[in-house]
């Protein structure tokens, strides 16, 4: 039987800006966390075996282009069930989505460890990582696959604008990753060691996700695997354009460490990733406030409030407007030495 939440559910002003608030703290925590422990990181490893890490993680990360935009499926059809009080309608949407994404991690573990065995040959390695490619490989893939039921359950906990909850967590455990990583490097350990930490951070991080998603959702019903092809459409019509654009998206940020990586050494991989990671910071600003506005927007399309729904629609784009001409500015002036900084 279908149960129902009264009233529904309508996300207030200051839940919204409470969400805006966490991903813009969240932010400057990564950003701070990056600036620290890049340089250590670089400096305890190497220019070259840091290069060699950037690109097999680069490789390894081509993965995600089978992501098909479930993350965003999730958040606006779990938004719009939520918002008219349809648990039974959210129940099933989420299993669907988290249904295709289990599929998809197990394609990527079949598929991901002999590509990225054989492109690590292909691309400017140290010499020294050559013979652990392998094990590498089964770490970073294994990373790759556990990120699909992750922004499964994030997509639920974003959906019910519980931001401040996905950030703790994942900025919580991104900067243990790397102070981990730094302290492991430091003390000698081997880029198999490394992807070990990699994959056990995330594999915590997906735990955590998934405690807070279950608490805030409940009751929550998980019945896997029973797909029902109209909801499969439903999901796939929406996810296709937004897997189209994410796709290319994740060829401009992907690709440019490894094509450098085919035609020079590990150690101006380096000196490029960490640049291009700086850029990528002040890129992504403006994507921390549309990201909360994306499940708003289906709430308030489910509830028929069209003059809410424009105002969500204005309030975005001169939100993004503000943001981008300053990070503009600030970049062409300042790039240039904090990217000298850090190498």
């Amino acid at each position: 039987a279908m149960t129902l939440i009264a009233s529904g559910h309508r996300t207030s002003a200051g839940r919204v800006i409470s969400s805006v608030f966490s991903n813009y703290a969240g932010f400057a925590i990564r950003v701070a966390t990056t600036l620290v422990t890049t340089p250590l990181f670089i400096k305890a490893l190497g220019q070259s075996l840091y290069g060699s890490w950037v690109l097999l993680w680069s490789i390894a990360a081509y993965l995600t282009f089978f992501d098909l935009g479930i993350g965003m499926a999730v958040r606006k059809f779990v938004a719009q069930a939520i918002a008219t009080g349809n648990l039974g309608e959210r129940d099933r949407k989420f299993n669907a989505c988290l249904s295709i994404y289990l599929l998809i991690s197990i394609l990527v573990v079949i598929i991901g460890l002999p590509v990225l065995g054989l492109l690590g040959n292909t691309v400017g390695l140290d010499t020294s990582v050559r013979p652990m490619i392998w094990k590498i490989s089964v770490f970073l893939v294994l990373d790759v696959a556990l990120a699909f039921p992750l922004n499964a359950f994030q997509g639920l906990l974003t959906a019910y604008q519980r931001y401040e909850l996905t950030n703790a967590i994942r900025v919580g455990m991104e900067v243990l990753r790397n102070v981990f990583l730094v302290v492991a490097a430091s003390l000698g350990a081997d880029l198999t060691a490394l992807a070990s930490i990699q994959f056990a951070n995330t594999l915590l991080t997906l735990i955590l996700i998934w405690a807070a998603s279950v608490r805030i959702s409940r009751p929550l019903k998980l019945k896997l695997f029973r797909l029902d092809s109209s909801i499969v459409h439903d999901i796939l019509s929406y996810s296709g354009w937004v897997a189209v654009l994410s796709a290319a998206q994740q060829v401009l940020n992907l690709s440019s460490s490894v094509l450098v990586g085919y035609f020079d050494t590990a150690m101006v991989v380096t000196e490029f990733y960490v640049a291009y990671r700086l850029v990528s910071f002040l890129v992504g600003l403006p994507g921390l406030m549309t990201s909360v506005l994306m499940p708003l927007s289906s709430e308030r399309d489910a509830l028929g409030d069209w003059t809410s729904l424009q105002r969500v629609f204005m309030i975005g784009n001169n939100a993004q407007a503000l943001i981008l001409a300053p990070i503009a500015a600030g970049a062409m002036l300042l790039g240039g030495e904090i990217g000298r900084a850090h190498v």
